[in-house]
């Protein structure tokens, strides 16, 4: 089954986009949902705290020797789905109540990520003494504005 194909009429009326990229990383961001099967994106999407919906595939579960505890882990912070119609309805659901599996969602996240988003300055901070320098906050870099690249960007003094 082609599925770009069978895709491509709903992707043509602008209500999706298939990710076509290695770097799914600006869709993540920029999505408001997120249908996977098991697929590592979804659990990289619990820390948007955003609706995730899970679509049971047990056979590619099985093939790919996924572990149990794995699969446990996201069902808990998704809506599972089996069927396509069930796909489209959870995604309805999903922009009435966002917030549904929220808690959920997080606790999951905390299990899986320590500190996200926080490992350039955790790094930063070892290697600043290791090195014996001074805190890096002694040093901050002038804030970002947009349209500024970040290889223009200067310490501040």
């Amino acid at each position: 089954m082609d599925w770009v194909e069978r895709l491509q009429p709903i992707l043509a009326r602008g209500h999706g986009h298939l990710i076509r990229t290695a770097d799914a990383s600006p869709w993540l961001v920029a999505s408001d949902v997120l249908i996977t099967d098991h697929s590592s994106i979804g659990f990289e999407y619990l820390l948007r705290d955003r609706p995730l919906i899970r679509i049971a595939m047990p056979e590619l579960i099985r093939r790919a020797d996924i572990a149990m505890e794995y699969v446990d882990l996201i069902a808990r912070a998704a809506t599972t789905v089996e069927t396509a119609r069930a796909a489209v309805d959870a995604v309805a659901r999903a922009f009435v109540n966002p917030a549904e599996h929220s808690q959920a969602r997080r606790a999951v996240g905390a299990e899986l990520f320590h500190g996200p988003g926080e490992a350039t300055n955790r790094a930063i901070h070892e290697l600043y003494a290791l090195m014996e320098l001074d805190p890096l906050s002694a040093y901050p870099v002038a804030p970002v504005r947009a349209g500024i690249p970040a290889t223009e960007r200067v310490l501040s003094s």
